[in-house]
């Protein structure tokens, strides 16, 4: 692999603190870039990347771009009147959005694409894991951190593999030019920016669609939006699954190739979700040639990503578990996975903070049911993340208990984050396993009961 960029090239990163802007700050890092950043506020992430030796300025200030600077990438969630891309315009910096220099940095490499609603991160850490244990030192970049990547969310590799998280909100991974993909599920999602149903599939087949010719797609063949994009595309793919039409085909915890059993997983990470995510990247590994011995191993041994079904210690004698899951499928998924791996008479105490407005209201039905397996729940307030008034005005936190308490027998309105941890710590002790889940800060409060601090 030739150098990424000129020697003393600079680049500085505004809202450097976010998950993929960090992982690509790193990436660039480690290659050889000068690199600095600026974000608003002081995280865990800043932190870890001032430690690494990245400079790193908290709030944005016009004195952290110099003429020297070469190049501008910024969050799609700064604005164009933000003072330092108005100061880069000034010194005419060349400026990208994260995808767009996501999209750069995917024509270097032989770049595989794990897509999907549910799963991307766990699937595309044990991609990495199984890249790496195949001697393939691939380049990674991830929506969070895993213990195999030494509890970061990206590397800098030196092979022609790039292992990327691709996500579709905004149609974002349309910037991105695949080899391979892995697609786990197609279930709706982002209703602040897609119609309905037809419009979330078609900015699917539209990212198959860019494929080249020889690209393989990798696709869970038991789920129906996958198959209602696959039947629009033409490209190769092949099929992972429990259904008899799947190449790859799940029985029970084995895997099986044309009739023949090539795996069995006995995995580290719970839940029948998770043997569908090392399926797929069993079945990449085993369409690009790879050594599968190594391959099997590294999925045998995966131990998960940051805020996936993480066990944060204990409350008292209650288990502590906290998990990004904030769509209802994957609070069900990740509900099963407890009772899987600790007994279905143990009882669950669901702490669930709802990400965004728009979110909750749209699928405030699927909401209602998503907690059948839990014995208690409470719901906190909803993070807004890019609500408009009219959604903050169509439901709230006490809409969403009402209908949750028409299915379910138990559950509350915990308030905000600091009345919600005051609920907890007198009623946490009456159940074998508190569970906190949702994409905002909710992991605060199972640091809190636990007395730890966060990953980044």
């Amino acid at each position: 692999m030739d150098k990424m960029f000129p020697n003393k090239f600079k680049i500085h990163f505004i809202g450097i603190g976010g998950s993929g802007m960090s992982g690509l700050a790193r990436i660039y890092f480690d290659s050889g870039a000068f690199v600095s950043g600026s974000d608003q506020s002081e995280s865990h992430t800043t932190l870890n990347l001032i430690k690494e030796g990245i400079n790193v300025t908290i709030g944005h200030d016009v004195t952290s771009l110099s003429k020297n600077t070469d190049l501008v990438i910024y969050s799609s969630a700064i604005p164009e009147n933000d003072p330092e891309r108005l100061e880069a315009l000034r010194l005419v910096i060349k400026q990208m959005s994260y995808p767009e220099a996501v999209g750069s940095l995917t024509k270097r490499y032989s770049t595989i694409s794990v897509c999907g609603t549910h799963g991307k991160t766990t699937t595309s850490g044990m991609l990495s894991a199984a890249l790496l244990a195949c001697g393939q030192d691939p380049t990674v970049l991830l929506g969070s951190t895993t213990a195999e990547l030494g509890n970061r969310n990206s590397r800098y590799g030196k092979g022609k593999y790039l292992v990327l998280e691709s996500c579709e909100h905004f149609r974002n991974f349309l910037n991105y030019n695949p080899s391979n993909i892995i697609v786990t599920n197609i279930d709706l999602d982002h209703l602040d920016y897609y119609k309905d149903s037809l419009d979330y599939i078609s900015a699917f087949v539209e990212f198959f669609n860019k494929l080249p010719e020889n690209g393989l797609i990798v696709a869970n063949g038991d789920d129906h939006g996958v198959l209602d994009a696959a039947r629009q595309i033409n490209r190769k793919i092949v099929f992972y699954g429990s259904g008899p039409d799947n190449q790859y085909r799940i029985i029970n915890r084995d895997l099986y190739y044309k009739g023949k059993k090539i795996f069995t997983f006995n995995l580290s990470v719970p839940g029948l979700h998770n043997v569908y995510n090392a399926a797929g990247v069993f079945a990449l590994c085993h369409e690009l040639n790879m050594d599968m011995s190594n391959a099997g191993k590294s999925l045998l041994d995966y131990k998960g990503a940051g805020r996936r079904f993480q066990v944060k210690g204990y409350y008292g004698k209650t288990l502590v578990i906290d998990d990004y899951a904030h769509h209802p499928t994957e609070i069900s998924a990740t509900i099963q996975a407890v009772r899987e791996k600790y007994g279905i008479e143990k009882k669950i105490l669901c702490v669930f903070q709802p990400h965004q407005f728009s979110r909750t209201r749209f699928f405030l039905e699927d909401f209602s049911d998503a907690f059948a397996n839990s014995k208690r729940v409470v719901i906190t307030n909803i993070l807004r993340v890019r609500d408009t008034d009219i959604d903050v005005a169509g439901i709230s936190s006490e809409k969403l208990v009402e209908r949750i308490s028409t299915r379910h027998p138990s559950v509350i309105y915990g308030g905000n984050p600091d009345e919600t941890l005051r609920l907890l710590q007198s009623e946490a002790k009456d159940f074998d396993i508190l569970l906190t889940m949702g994409a905002g800060d909710i992991w605060k409060i199972a640091d809190s009961l636990t007395e730890k601090r966060g990953n980044d």
